[in-house]
């Protein structure tokens, strides 16, 4: 029998999709996921040091000894690239880790951020080039052998492919997780020239991925927020946008419960404001 439309399926395993400039916000935001949050750092432990910074402490004393962080890093050589395109793998064996510490009852987590999707894109690209770098055969292989040699590593059109599907599956896999999900991206922005002047203008932001990915991988979340930060006069804080305008794409399933800008969002309050707003 089918099941009626009711409010259990609010607030029960969210996921949300949060992109924007370096330093808007991002991580501080994402800190904010309910209960035990488990973070999959796609470069070094620094990347998450804003969860020990003053602000991040004292608006949020509840989210003290509950967030957990594993990172992935490539091995990098002695001319200043990797060695081995190795880290998509290690992310892979990390959060495989992490779930089943959990089976044993050694750790448990209710949310998983993925900080950044950028890195991803980046550690994917890295394995896509080495795995067809190997496939490589004759001339093709020779001219990009005589490439790597002089530490120009250029991807082409397989490579490119070749991280969109990596990048994919694993979306696909995090996303299903029964837990709730925030992944954090950067933002792509689409620019248009004026001859004359040569002045740019942003005509639009998306989140940033490679190519179709650009639209169907925030296809896959009900809650896509640009996050922007703003200056209040005693400090900066992040915006979440939740609703599209001209020139920024944002969406929420959710709408007249969240407010188009929701200011200096705690994501736990928020999911929950979700459930409380369907269940009125």
């Amino acid at each position: 029998m089918p099941t009626q439309v009711n409010s259990d399926i609010i607030g029960v395993h969210e996921k949300l999709l949060l992109y924007g400039l370096g330093g808007s916000g991002k991580t501080f935001t994402a800190g904010t996921m309910p209960g035990n949050v488990y973070f999959i750092v796609f470069g070094g432990p620094n990347e998450v040091k804003t969860l020990m910074s003053n602000d991040f402490r004292k608006k949020h004393p509840e989210k003290k000894d509950k967030i957990w962080f594993d990172y992935a890093v490539e091995e990098i050589g002695a001319r200043g690239h990797f060695k081995s395109a190795t880290a998509y793998d290690m992310a892979c064996d990390l959060l495989d880790d992490a779930l089943e510490s959990e089976r044993k009852g050694d750790f448990q987590f209710d949310s998983v951020v993925i900080d950044s999707a950028t890195g991803l894109r980046r550690f994917g690209m890295n394995k896509a080039i080495e795995v067809n770098f190997h496939r490589a055969t004759g001339g093709t292989k020779t001219s990009l052998q005589r490439l790597r040699d002089e530490n120009i590593i250029i991807p082409g059109d397989n490579d490119w492919m070749s991280e969109m599907s990596l990048t994919t599956q694993f979306m696909d896999w995090v996303f299903r997780l029964p837990k709730h999900i925030c992944v954090c991206t950067h933002e792509w922005q689409v620019k248009s020239r004026n001859r004359t002047t040569g002045d740019t203008t942003i005509t639009s932001r998306l989140p940033l991925f490679t190519g179709k990915n650009r639209e169907e991988i925030p296809a896959m979340f009900d809650n896509v927020w640009h996050i922007k930060p703003r200056n209040t006069g005693r400090g900066i804080v992040a915006e979440a946008v939740t609703v599209a305008d001209e020139f920024t794409f944002a969406k929420t399933r959710m709408g007249g419960i969240l407010a188009p800008l929701e200011r200096d969002p705690d994501l736990t309050k928020l999911i929950a404001k979700m459930r409380k707003g369907a269940e009125e």
